[in-house]
């Protein structure tokens, strides 16, 4: 695990627009690292502790999710004993059913991505389930924000011996347990949601729930993508079994199951709700007027699909979708409205839809982008919405939209640190 790495990639989440970065600070750690302890040679009062800043992000609907921002000198103090113990974290990793064991990627953008992706995950149980007819579905509720930061120890080095040791900083667990603190003000419940560090904490523990889960159970096949658990049985009791099992180790560690998204269901098994497949696989013509009809045809199918399957991010996958359609210059202004009355309507879209408008930035049509920048900012700034306010924010100064007075004094009045960077960023 490269230090600089994890820093310069997985240190801020990839919800935030491209302005943030975090590739100069990696350049700079042994210089950072230096300074730190010479202000620790003259300051008497011991470092004690940081808090993260709160990026909020929407889901679906009016649904939305907390990430963290970590302070700067506690995430490299996390990161750097991560990177140094790393080969001892590794041999944690050995889970035959985990699908989201952290892979180092010193090529891609970021600095670790999981061994199996999601949908690799889904098609990988149904792969080798075909001598099996029951399958279990669960997760953990909330299961980044409730990790108990003491059980780091525990499934690290036992539950009796870190209790015994809960001082002693030669175990590892304890201090992975004291930094995770420090970078939360002393919080022992949750961890950062963003950082790449987590994803790596999480899956200590997620191999821990696989280890004790196979010595109860052996007769199944199936994975764990994080805390997403999907296995199959050959009979109902089996299932019934498992999903006691799974209970009996969530609550062991102070987690609680979601009852919301747990089920045994017996074959056949659906791999999703279908929409997924026809958007991923719709084709457009690249004749004019035929790429029109289908350009219209396939926001109607994305819009009923969004309205029939609410909980799931159908519009956001649409747009992901389009990303890659190159509209023919007759299409493209009609193409380029729908793509903004979609972005308004579900703003979880926004990142995907700016990528968009940045990469056709030269046949964008100004006024209306301005429109969308002003609507998003009006409707989201005195609803304390980060993730949506930064977008819009990045999308003004991509196409050097200049702001309203009375927008921007709601935007001062906004104490967001991400937002209000942006604003400096923009008077600058």
């Amino acid at each position: 695990m490269n230090l600089k790495n994890l820093i310069a990639k997985g240190y801020f989440p990839k919800e935030l627009p491209p302005s943030f970065i975090t590739y100069y600070f990696s350049n700079k750690l042994d210089d950072i690292e230096k300074e730190w302890v010479l202000i620790n040679e003259k300051v008497q009062r011991k470092f004690s502790g940081t808090r993260c800043t709160d990026f909020s992000i929407p889901k679906v609907g009016i649904n939305r999710r907390k990430l963290s921002i970590p302070n700067p000198l506690s995430q490299l103090q996390l990161s750097k004993c991560i990177s140094d113990n790393y080969t001892e974290i590794n041999k944690v990793f050995s889970s035959k059913i985990s699908a989201s064991i952290p892979v180092h990627t010193p090529s891609g953008t970021r600095s670790l991505r999981t061994k199996l992706t999601y949908g690799d995950f889904r098609r990988s149980g149904a792969l080798d389930s075909f001598a099996k007819v029951y399958e279990i579905k669960t997760d953990i509720a909330r299961y980044y924000h409730t990790i108990y930061t003491h059980i780091i120890p525990w499934v690290l080095h036992t539950k009796p011996v870190a209790k015994a040791r809960r001082r002693d900083e030669t175990l590892l667990g304890n201090t992975l347990d004291r930094l995770i603190r420090q970078c939360q003000s002393g919080q022992t419940i949750g961890i950062p949601v963003g950082p790449d560090t987590s994803l790596i904490i999480a899956e200590i523990i997620g191999c821990w729930i696989d280890s004790e889960f196979s010595k109860k159970l052996t007769d199944f096949v199936g994975y764990r993508y994080v805390d997403d658990f999907n296995f199959f049985f050959s009979s109902v009791e089996q299932a019934e079994k498992a999903i006691r099992v799974l209970q009996e180790l969530f609550t062991s560690l102070n987690l609680d199951m979601n009852e919301g998204k747990t089920s045994v269901t017996r074959s056949p098994h659906f791999f999703d709700n279908g929409w997924s497949y026809i958007l991923a696989n719709y084709r457009f013509s690249t004749d004019q007027r035929k790429q029109l009809y289908d350009i219209i045809r396939f926001f109607d199918i994305s819009f009923k699909f969004s309205i029939e399957f609410p909980s799931d991010s159908v519009l956001k996958y649409s747009i992901k979708v389009l990303n890659s359609l190159s509209a023919e210059p007759g299409n493209w202004s009609f193409f380029e409205s729908l793509l903004m009355k979609t972005a308004i309507t579900e703003p979880a879209t926004l990142q995907e839809f700016s990528y968009i408008m940045y990469k056709n930035r030269s046949r964008v049509d100004i006024s209306k982008i301005t429109d969308v920048v002003y609507t998003l900012l009006e409707e989201h700034i005195y609803k304390g919405h980060s993730f949506e306010t930064c977008w819009a924010l990045w999308l003004a100064k991509m196409f050097k939209i200049k702001i309203p007075a009375k927008i921007s004094n709601s935007l001062l009045e906004f104490i967001d640190p991400c937002c209000l960077i942006m604003v400096l960023d923009l008077r600058e």
